[in-house]
């Protein structure tokens, strides 16, 4: 019986220096700083940099792509954006490179116009499509999408470095420059 006893001593002892944490070892983001959009979820964060200043926009990863808030990104690089409630779409124009961009929610295509002054959401005649590996969401009454094909459009350029978890945007002007 005494045996008994020291054998269940020692494992409750030893027990809890040799648990192993509950960790899943491929989730890579375990550690992460996080975003919470309300009604959304909670995303591992990602920081946005455009022009070589971080800004405060709410960038993070779902399902394994980086979305970022597309007003704020779009008007940052010099886009005029129009929200259409009707179509849930926005439209980012952008003059002087003579583009317009049609972004809708839930839709894996960007349609890509060339810039009208007279209409309201600055599109033209159409130039072509671009189909985008996720579709762009909202939450919170902003428009998340994975934003490349739009500052491509612009004339912008996108990296993403892995490993400090970065979307670096460099705006036409500053790449011009």
């Amino acid at each position: 019986m005494r045996r008994f006893i020291v054998m269940i001593v020692l494992f409750f002892v030893v027990s809890p220096a040799t648990s192993v944490k509950n960790e899943d070892p491929f989730d890579e983001y375990a550690e992460s700083p996080t975003v919470y959009i309300r009604g959304c979820g909670v995303f591992p964060a990602v920081r946005l940099v455009v022009d070589g200043r971080e800004t405060e926009g709410r960038a993070f990863i779902r399902r394994s792509r980086a979305y970022l808030p597309a007003r704020e990104v779009l008007e940052q690089l010099g886009g005029k954006v129009h929200w259409m409630q009707g179509e849930r779409a926005f439209y980012a124009s952008f003059p002087e490179r003579d583009r317009t961009v049609r972004v809708a929610v839930g839709s894996p295509a960007v349609t890509i116009y060339q810039y009208s002054p007279s209409s309201r959401s600055g599109a033209g005649s159409r130039v072509g499509s671009v189909r985008l590996n996720a579709s762009p969401f909202q939450c919170e009454g902003r428009v998340f999408a994975p934003v490349r094909v739009a500052v491509e459009a612009a004339g912008g350029s996108v990296q993403y470095e892995r490993n400090t978890r970065t979307v670096y945007i460099t705006s036409p002007k500053a790449s011009s420059t």
